[in-house]
């Protein structure tokens, strides 16, 4: 996989495309990429190396020593395999249907996308690209399961196509380009297709424009939830107005909120949340380092625990208490079990004594995709 990567990137397009100058803010500050960010990385590298055996392209033995390698990784785990493997069906699926249209199809993973034509050193990898002569299709695998994508005129992914289209327009005559995700921890698949000439009236007159701005740091700053991805958004003055904003919001009845207020103060405050989280996260980080006016670093509220248990439970029964009344007997939980006996076998076995209660209810915003909670179900809580 590659480890470089474009300052013009396609993750983050939605930032550099909205907020021009988000670049030049960015500079020079650290990654903070977290646990998810690794998890997602080795779950691309288990991806590439299976699609890379199916296709015939490793041999056998390389891939078993690789996959030896991979599952040695503590993020991975079989859970992991199971979705990497549907992601991997997924493309052989379209690979399959492709050829049957055209003859010479071919299936690139981990392909190398370059856009610099459009904006300069830009490119991304595009994890699977299926090429025909009468279109061109990009698969993205997205392992993460925090925030769900939608395929949609995404602009991460059209400069993928982007990328696709110019690396193969020369050998191929297609007039479309499909552009598709497969998130399996999210049940999200979907696919948008855009035709040639619109990609590219999007490049020149969208990109093109956009991109000289962001790497000259020009442009007006664009406060957004792209903030929430910004290594800068801490910091940045222009998404602090747009938050306090809120202090300022004017409403109808000067003593009650209407169902519309409501709503527009619940959808502000979610960004609040979050440029507040990110504002003590960055002043926790140079606390440690530094001393920063108004605060300091203390130790949080801790509990007791035993220290040494074999201890503890050796004086107590040289005082007569039972050894086996000293200790919790709890079964373990279904991922280690699953684990320990094997996800498939685990299922034969005790998946009849296996249940999953509906979640509680939640609020959620109308475009959420998941089904309305029943009044009878609400009902019943209330029983409880």
């Amino acid at each position: 996989m590659p480890e470089v990567h474009s300052r013009l990137s396609p993750s983050s397009a939605v930032r550099w495309l909205t907020c021009t100058p988000c670049l030049r803010m960015e500079d020079g500050m650290p990654d903070t990429a977290g646990r998810d960010a690794q998890e997602g990385t080795l779950a691309h590298l288990l991806g590439e190396k299976t699609l890379l055996y199916r296709l015939g392209e490793i041999s056998g033995q390389k891939y078993a020593a690789q996959l030896r390698k991979i599952k040695k990784n503590e993020l991975y785990n079989e859970d992991m395999m199971e979705h990497v493997n549907g992601y991997v069906d997924f493309v052989l699926e379209h690979y399959e249907d492709a050829k049957v249209i055209c003859a010479e199809a071919t299936c690139e993973v981990e392909a190398r996308l370059d856009f610099s034509g459009w904006a300069k050193g830009g490119f991304g990898t595009g994890d699977a690209v299926v090429v025909t002569d009468s279109y061109i299709e990009v698969i993205d695998l997205k392992y993460g399961q925090g925030v769900r994508v939608d395929v949609t005129d995404n602009p991460q992914l059209k400069l993928y196509g982007l990328g696709a289209y110019a690396a193969y327009a020369e050998i191929f005559d297609f007039d479309k380009v499909i552009i598709s995700i497969y998130q399996p921890r999210l049940h999200n698949i979907g696919s948008f297709e855009i035709a040639v000439d619109e990609l590219l009236d999007w490049a020149n007159n969208t990109v093109r424009p956009r991109a000289k701005l962001a790497l000259a740091g020009e442009g007006e700053f664009v406060p957004g939830k792209h903030c929430h991805f910004c290594k800068a958004g801490a910091l940045c003055k222009a998404r602090a107005e747009a938050n306090l904003e809120l202090a300022k919001m004017e409403f109808t009845d000067p003593e009650y909120l209407d169902e519309g207020e409501l709503a527009m103060v619940l959808k502000k405050a979610e960004d609040l949340e979050k440029w507040v989280k990110a504002i003590r996260e960055y002043v926790f980080k140079e606390a440690m380092k530094r001393p920063i006016p108004g605060f300091k670093i203390v130790a949080s509220k801790s509990s007791r625990v035993i220290g040494n248990p074999d201890a503890v439970e050796r004086v107590l029964a040289e005082e007569g208490f039972d050894r086996e009344a000293l200790y919790t007997r709890k079964i373990k939980g279904i991922t280690l079990l699953e684990k320990m006996v094997g996800k498939k076998e685990f299922n034969e076995l005790c998946g009849d004594y296996i249940m999953k209660p509906k979640g509680k209810p939640t609020l959620a915003y109308a475009e959420d995709p998941r089904e309305v909670y029943s009044s009878a179900d609400m009902d019943f809580e209330n029983l409880d």
